[in-house]
């Protein structure tokens, strides 16, 4: 049973609309794209203010972009070349702009800006497109677009960290339950995960571009929910296996069905595993923190029967 939602939502083909974080005033953005002076001597030319950043046809450009020579009859449209490395300046999705596969996932536990995921370009370049409108007087900002737009594959680490998910998938758990068949009223059952299972390396790499991420998924806790309405027993690992003439007192993995009544009981097993990730952005640590996440979890379905033991009592 699955209880992750996983949808891989890839860079290319998906249209962008993006906040860039520039260490620069406020004042030097102006929402006309007109030529802005904050007093220090510094101006951009024909770059929106971020609210005004609408989504874009072009999805990306290819590494080594040229841009063609506003007014030259080349393109109507003016470029500006406003992240050139893209590890230092921080650029981030934002909530409305794509990927929307985190959800319930990474939600909440990631480096994040009003729910938006740091971003990084093939190159660290990232270029403003400002497009006026046809047949307007002047620079035409009012009815004009704009887009901020990615050198080669855009791609955040946390996209990266569900393609390894996706990859690695591990199935449910394979686990053992004593007595075999139908449980016994008054009598411990005890409960473990297959060893083989549990300690299975699962490891993925993806690469983008300059972003790396390894993904590795660790088993920590296994819950097992006996399903007659009382609370799960969660253990700090996978559980004892059993050997013939262990003692049950030693077990932690087990539980005692008080009754009969109800049964089959439906029984799971879940197994939570931790996502420990490592990142690269060209070669040097990833900025930011990573994680900690919420656990992956992969849960077995049984019906255990249970039963009761009679006793016959003897006067002899």
């Amino acid at each position: 049973m699955r209880r992750i939602r996983k949808r891989l939502v890839t860079a290319m083909g998906i249209v962008l609309a993006a906040t860039v974080l520039v260490g620069m005033p406020a004042s030097a953005m102006s929402s006309t794209g007109r030529n802005v002076d904050d007093g220090g001597g510094s101006s951009r030319v024909g770059v929106p203010d971020p609210k005004d950043v609408v989504t874009n046809e072009a999805a990306s450009v290819r590494p080594g972009f040229v841009p063609p020579a506003s007014g030259s009859g080349e393109s109507p449209c003016t470029w500006e070349l406003v992240v050139a490395d893209d590890s230092q300046e921080v650029v981030k999705l934002n909530a409305s702009g794509g990927f929307n596969g985190l959800d319930g996932f990474l939600a909440g536990r990631r480096a994040s800006l009003n729910g938006a995921a740091r971003t990084y370009s093939a190159t660290g370049r990232w270029w403003s497109r400002y497009c006026p409108a046809e047949g307007l007087e002047g620079d035409g900002v009012a009815g004009g677009t704009a887009a901020l737009i990615p050198e080669g594959e855009a791609v955040s680490v946390e996209e990266l960290i569900l393609r390894s998910v996706d990859t690695l998938d591990p199935p449910d758990p394979v686990v053992t339950v004593l007595p075999e068949g139908k449980q016994l009223v008054q009598f411990p059952s005890l409960f473990w995960v297959d060893p083989v299972y549990w300690n299975t390396v699962r490891t993925d790499t993806q690469t983008a571009g300059r972003v790396s991420s390894t993904v590795e998924l660790v088993p920590k806790f296994s819950i097992w929910d006996p399903g007659d309405g009382n609370e799960p027993v969660e253990c700090d690992g996978p559980g004892e296996v059993w050997e013939p003439g262990d003692d049950d007192d030693y077990f932690d993995c087990k539980y005692t069905y008080r009754t009969v009544e109800g049964q089959p009981f439906p029984f799971t097993a879940t197994v939570q595993f931790d996502i420990e990730v490592t990142a690269t952005v060209g070669g040097a640590p990833a900025p930011g923190n990573l994680g900690p996440y919420e656990f992956l979890e992969r849960t077995t379905e049984l019906e255990l029967g249970v039963r009761e033991i009679q006793v016959v009592e003897s006067n002899g």
